[in-house]
């Protein structure tokens, strides 16, 4: 067992241990399940921004991806078969649904290794058991699948998942239907182009490369456009080609980015072949992390042993922020750590202090607008954390999570028109047609 499994399978045990207690419904179950399938949605979404900015390494990415679809697919099947004068308490359900899985990652974020590079398909091992529900739950979805084949976000879910299972031919057949639905969403057609490179065995066949160009047509800087389109290019034998791509891929990326030194990496394999020079382009410095010796020797560990090491990395972390009081990603990441382990008021205090140093940084607002909430514990959000989601809308005004908790509080205080207005704005970022937007059009039209 590797030391991110001990990671994974505390932040899985804190977000069952949050979750069990919502699982008690009440009125409209259906339309409560139809409507966290599109927050979860979100949080997905959210997972490859962490990603990107170089919070998350791959095989935590597809941990906690893991995990948010298994929940994805057990709404859908609540949505299916809960049609029942139920539903669930609304605030903790959502509160749940917002924070567990970006909790989840928390303890990685904080002392795992986010500067490692990606891993080649080949080289990975197999992925850790799958919930034994899952297989009935897909099964499931492609049934409904076929009474309903236009339904664009029940084929993205379907192929996301037996890419997790890594039933790759499945998931581009799942894909490609998805595709055919959104021909222009880069996401869905990123995840059809790697389940074809996944299903080809790590060649980008030419499916696969006619996927990444149409995303380049769309977003010249696509990260994974062009990281993949360029593999296709010295695939076929255009290095010169690949060069070009790839040298615009890491010209153009932060120095911070994640992908950057496997990809320079690339780049200088690449050029020696070539005899021309590598781009010089400036990777950030790693934030600190375990040693290759420790990340050993945690997985030869006790339980009892490994969740003492966790402690101390954290403990690590935190003496490290009292001498470097200005490092807003370093709070954030003690925060995340802090909420995975239950203590709150830690986290709580955390982000405070992201907050205190990026004080116009929607992630952290975000963040500590969410544990509020979550140490509140209430169905009324507090006044404390609807202040920040204020302030976040007014740095972001389509941010979904504000927009949604703002409405709900509006609707609570019997204040229609101003959840209306909410509303409305949240439901202009919904795909039209979907349940979530279905539902949220009911709730508007109530009002």
């Amino acid at each position: 067992m590797t030391a991110w499994l001990v990671f994974a399978g505390l932040a899985l045990l804190a977000a069952a241990a949050l979750s069990l207690p919502m699982l008690g419904r009440r009125k409209a179950a259906s339309a409560r399940a139809d409507f966290d399938l599109e927050v979860f949605r979100a949080q997905l979404a959210d997972l490859e921004a962490d990603h990107a900015r170089g919070l998350l390494g791959e095989t935590e990415l597809a941990a906690a991806r893991t995990e948010i679809e298994r929940r994805m697919l057990a709404a859908a099947g609540d949505a299916d078969s809960a049609r029942t004068p139920e539903k669930r308490a609304t605030l903790p359900a959502l509160a749940v649904a917002v924070v567990v899985p970006l909790a989840s990652l928390g303890l990685y974020a904080a002392i795992g290794l986010p500067e490692a590079p990606d891993v080649p398909f080949a080289e990975r091992g197999a992925p850790g058991d799958l919930p034994a529900d899952m297989d009935a739950a897909i099964v499931s979805l492609a049934e409904r699948l076929e009474e309903n084949p236009n339904d664009f976000e029940g084929w993205f879910m379907l192929g996301r998942s037996y890419a997790v299972m890594e039933r790759f031919d499945d998931a581009a057949a799942a894909l490609a239907q998805a595709t055919a639905l959104q021909p222009q969403n880069t996401d869905v057609l990123t995840a059809y182009g790697e389940a074809l490179v996944f299903a080809a065995g790590g060649i980008v066949t030419p499916l696969a490369a006619q996927q990444f160009e149409t995303i380049l047509d769309i977003d010249p800087e696509n990260v994974a456009g062009l990281f993949y389109f360029g593999s296709a290019q010295l695939q076929a034998g255009d290095g010169s080609g690949a060069f070009a791509t790839w040298s615009a891929l890491a010209t153009g990326s932060p120095p911070d980015a994640p992908w950057l030194p496997i990809v320079m990496e690339r780049l200088e394999l690449l050029a020696a072949e070539l005899g021309i020079e590598a781009p010089e382009v400036e990777i950030a410095e790693a934030a600190p992390g375990p040693s290759a010796e420790e990340m050993a020797a945690a997985a030869e560990m006790s339980p009892d042993e490994q969740a003492a090491q966790i402690e101390t990395m954290v403990a690590r972390l935190e003496a490290r922020l009292q001498d470097e009081p200005d490092d807003g990603e370093g709070w954030m990441r003690l925060g995340r750590a802090k909420q995975v382990l239950g203590d709150l008021a830690a986290s709580r205090m955390a982000y405070e202090n992201a907050v205190r140093v990026l004080p116009d940084n929607v992630e952290a607002l975000t963040a500590l607008a969410q544990v509020i909430g979550e140490e509140a514990d209430e169905e009324v959000l507090p006044d404390e954390a609807l202040v920040l989601y204020q302030r976040v809308l007014s740095l972001d005004p389509q941010m979904a999570e504000a927009l949604w908790f703002l409405g709900l509080d509006a609707s609570q205080r019997g204040n229609r028109d101003e959840a209306r207005d909410y509303w409305q704005r949240l439901l202009a970022r919904m795909p039209p047609g979907s349940e979530g937007h279905r539902m949220l059009s009911e709730q508007i039209d109530a009002l």
